[in-house]
């Protein structure tokens, strides 16, 4: 039963595909054992490279070599690659200063992302590790995110035992004659975690309502989908009303101040997340200086997490890392990465009854058959002209005051070029002139998502 609930999961949620490297993270305890097994099964009927990794925390002696060995002795009897990393977590707490919880997860995921490389992570955290974290995420002050907890697929990393009990699991292991390992860590309530699960949790399902669990998983599933609708609307509203200038994202400020207020601290939070290349630490009081900067008079600047700043100039809010170099400094290498990228721009015949235009900020087609005098991406250039529709042709040097570009910026905007015309300005405007209409017969289409996303 538990066997087939676990593929369900893995079919329904797509969390493995036939060819996939898959490493799991196996620390010897009931959970991860079982998450073995099933591995292991599923191998049988979907053929995957499946590899174990085991992480010693060095916290618990002798303990933990001996759930290492049983590790490896069972990846052994069942012919499955076995990594070991052993790793000083509580040098590594009191150097970072974090909790030795927080410690162990970090050095733990570190580990399992550089054995997967760009693989697939498997974890075995059941249905009581999702009430928990849950729970855990309201103590602390959450999110709707936070609310949303753990997901079956979250990036490289999945949970195919996110919807299984832990009786379950262990009845599983009994029936399978399998053993496994007890954390005695994990029957101390030294951890809020640990006490969430062996004190309050318990607590409350005994004395006040038997049903805690799943009023959490149901509060679980409707903060996702708040969560997911809020999160397209905040994404929409970036494709539509912001661009990307390199290692920069310009926001319309007076529409982002239009929306309503969970929108807008969501597009925030988001436009900051993509720019510092991590959601951690980004929080209330980071999205809330951004939005104080947007709905200022006049012009100011916010510094926040990551090396980010915010920048109020005109009606933009431009979000950028700070960098030690003059903002000039990288343009020719990136004009050079475009360029190299057209070398690999798609040429077809155009059929409109079959064929739809990418709906993508980074993939535009164009006429091929209008080009004159070849592509080239560059800087602008005095004579660069760009056709506007029913504006008509007007001056790149004029669009950009009209468009109120911050002056430090039109020198950098890479611009794709036929001789003085320009096609393309990434994340403003494409020409009029070279869009796709009925007397289209060629198709060029150019992709520079990885050069300027």
């Amino acid at each position: 039963m538990l066997f087939n609930t676990f593929k369900d999961n893995i079919i329904k949620y797509e969390l493995i595909r036939q060819g996939d490297r898959v490493v799991a993270g196996v620390s010897g305890g009931a959970d991860s054992v079982c998450l073995l097994l099933c591995l292991n099964n599923l191998q049988k009927e979907m053929p995957f490279e499946l590899r174990v990794l085991h992480v010693n925390h060095m916290i618990r002696g002798a303990e933990a070599k001996e759930d290492a060995a049983f590790t490896g002795q069972l990846c052994e009897s069942l012919g499955i690659p076995f990594i070991q990393k052993d790793i000083d977590v509580p040098a590594f707490a009191t150097a970072q200063g974090l909790s030795m919880e927080e410690a162990g997860r970090m050095v733990r995921y570190d580990a399992l992302r550089e054995a997967a490389g760009d693989g697939i992570i498997a974890v075995a955290h059941n249905r009581g590790d999702a009430e928990e974290t849950i729970f855990h995420n309201i103590i602390r002050g959450s999110s709707l995110a936070g609310l949303s907890g753990m997901k079956m697929k979250d990036g490289q990393i999945i949970r195919p035992l996110l919807n299984i009990s832990r009786e379950e699991i262990e009845a599983y292991l009994k029936n399978a004659g399998q053993t496994y390992r007890t954390d005695s860590t994990n029957l101390e309530n030294d951890y809020t975690r640990n006490k969430l699960r062996n004190i309050i949790v318990p607590y409350i399902e005994q004395e006040i309502n038997a049903s805690f669990g799943e009023h959490l998983r149901q509060l679980s599933r409707e903060a996702a989908l708040a969560d997911d609708f809020i999160s397209d609307a905040a994404i929409r509203f970036l494709e539509e009303h912001s661009s990307a200038d390199g290692g920069r994202i310009i926001i319309e400020a007076a529409p982002l101040l239009g929306l309503f207020e969970i929108v807008r601290k969501k597009t925030v939070y988001l436009a900051l997340a993509k720019i510092s290349g991590s959601r951690k630490d980004i929080g209330r009081a980071h999205v809330g200086a951004v939005l104080r900067l947007a709905s200022k008079t006049g012009n100011g600047t916010a510094d926040l997490p990551y090396n980010v700043t915010a920048e109020k100039k005109y009606d933009k809010l431009i979000i950028s890392k700070k960098t030690e170099h003059a903002p000039g400094d990288e343009s020719e290498s990136v004009t050079e990465a475009l360029n190299a990228a057209l070398k690999d721009a798609s040429i077809f015949p155009y059929d409109k009854s079959r064929m739809t235009f990418p709906r993508k900020e980074y993939t535009k087609w164009f006429d091929y058959d209008k080009i004159k005098h070849g592509l080239r991406w560059r800087r602008r250039a005095e004579k660069d002209v760009i056709e506007l529709g029913s504006v008509g042709t007007k001056s790149v040097r004029r669009y950009f005051i009209d468009e109120k570009i911050p002056q430090e910026m039109r020198g950098r905007l890479p611009l794709l070029a036929d001789g003085s015309d320009i096609i393309w300005i990434p994340g403003f405007r494409i020409s009029e002139k070279y869009k796709i209409d009925e007397n289209t017969k060629t198709v060029i289409e150019i992709n520079i998502e990885g050069v300027l996303q």
